[in-house]
């Protein structure tokens, strides 16, 4: 069996050359994969932590200005 166009190695060739071409790109691949999701996560969590800081805005507005529930809800119900 010809081995010279298999791509699997065994582990001491990968380990004799750790930063060789091959190797690099899956590195790189994964420090990109990492940092968009990274920023993906991010920038959801600051979204509900502003939502949460606009909630205790609207709730008390909400408390003491009753007739704008109804936008309020019908707003929710469209945006849902």
């Amino acid at each position: 069996m010809n081995n010279s166009h298999t791509h699997y190695h065994r582990a001491t060739d990968v380990l004799a050359k750790p930063f060789s071409a091959p190797f690099l790109k899956y590195i790189w691949a994964g420090i990109a994969v990492g940092l968009a999701t990274g920023l993906v996560v991010s920038v959801f969590r600051w979204i509900i932590d502003q939502a949460l800081h606009l909630l205790t805005v609207v709730y008390p507005f909400l408390n003491h200005h009753p007739v704008w529930l109804i936008p309020y809800v019908l707003g929710t119900i469209l945006v849902s």
